[in-house]
């Protein structure tokens, strides 16, 4: 048993927490799109040039 219920998959292959959200009407984010919003926030507070969310994604080699 794992001590994360929450990471368990459901038939479909969704996640239960996310699956479970989804069939209750709340909309959900995906994980790289909350990472995108607080990238800006890292690059200013370690005093960085920051960025926009634009230039993030133009530049994101990411593959769903």
């Amino acid at each position: 048993m794992s001590a994360f219920p929450e990471s368990r998959t459901d038939e479909a292959g969704n996640h239960t927490i996310s699956g479970t959200s989804k069939s209750g009407g709340c909309e959900i984010q995906i994980g790289t799109d909350m990472l995108f919003e607080q990238i800006p926030a890292y690059l200013e507070f370690f005093d960085f040039r920051t960025t926009m969310l634009d230039e993030l994604r133009a530049v994101a080699r990411i593959d769903y």
